[in-house]
C-alpha cells in the first residue's frame, strides 16, 4: 500500500489506533489521535437498530402535509454534496452519484416531487449523510426517511447501523427515539492520513 497517498480510514476502532499509528509511524507517516487535531475528524459511536422489524413509515403523524417517500434519485446528487459537511466539490457530487445509484437511500420528497429530507446507506453498509433542509425541520421527515430505510435493509437482510460523531446531539437523540442501541465498545473514529 502507499502510505504517501491521501487516505480516509472509515470509522476506524479507537481500540485499535495505537496499533495504526505504530505501524504508520514506521512508515514515515504521521497519524494525529482523532481530534488532535484537522487531520483527522471527531470520534464517533456505533449505534445499532438490533430490532426484527420498524414501525411503517406510513403511520407516522406528519403535521397533515402530503408527502411520498421513495429512494433519492442520481439527479439529487448535486443537493446532496452542497449539503454534506465535506461537499460541495465535484468529487463529492461524483461520489454521490454512485452512492445513490447504486446503494439504498430513502428520500421524503413534497408533492412536487422536491426533496426534503433524506439518509442514504454508504459504500461500507453504514446508514448516514442524513439532511433535512432548514425549512422542513421540525415536521418528522427525516424519522420518516430513517424507517424507510431501516425497513429496506431489514428486508434485505442487513443489520441497519451508523457511526453518531460525538458533538451531533441532535443525531443522537433522533436515532434513540428510532430505536438504535448504543454499544460501549463501539467507538471509532474516520482517520484522515496525508490530508
Amino acid at each position: 500500500m502507499d502510505w504517501t497517498r491521501q487516505l480516509m480510514l472509515c470509522a476506524f476502532p479507537l481500540r485499535g489506533f495505537s496499533i495504526l499509528k505504530e505501524h504508520l509511524e514506521k512508515q514515515g507517516v504521521h497519524v494525529p489521535y482523532p481530534a488532535e487535531d484537522s487531520t483527522a475528524e471527531e470520534p464517533c459511536d456505533t449505534a445499532y437498530y438490533l430490532h426484527k422489524t420498524c414501525p411503517s413509515p406510513e403511520k407516522m403523524n406528519t403535521a397533515g402535509e402530503k408527502v411520498i417517500i421513495a429512494p433519492l434519485k442520481p439527479e439529487h446528487s448535486q443537493l446532496v454534496s452542497k449539503t454534506w459537511k465535506f461537499g460541495g466539490t465535484p468529487a463529492a457530487e461524483t461520489y454521490f452519484h454512485f452512492q445513490i445509484s447504486t446503494f439504498p437511500s430513502a428520500c421524503v420528497y413534497d408533492q412536487y416531487g422536491k426533496p426534503l429530507s433524506w439518509i442514504l446507506m454508504n459504500y461500507y453498509g453504514s446508514q448516514g449523510v442524513g439532511y433535512t433542509l432548514p425549512d422542513h425541520r421540525g415536521k418528522r421527515y427525516f424519522q420518516l426517511a430513517s424507517r424507510q430505510l431501516i425497513s429496506v435493509c431489514l428486508e434485505k437482510g442487513y443489520l441497519p447501523f451508523l457511526f453518531i460523531e460525538e458533538y451531533n446531539e441532535a443525531s443522537r437523540n433522533i436515532h434513540k427515539k428510532l430505536g438504535y442501541t448504543w454499544k460501549e465498545a463501539g467507538r471509532c473514529a474516520y482517520i484522515r492520513i496525508n490530508r
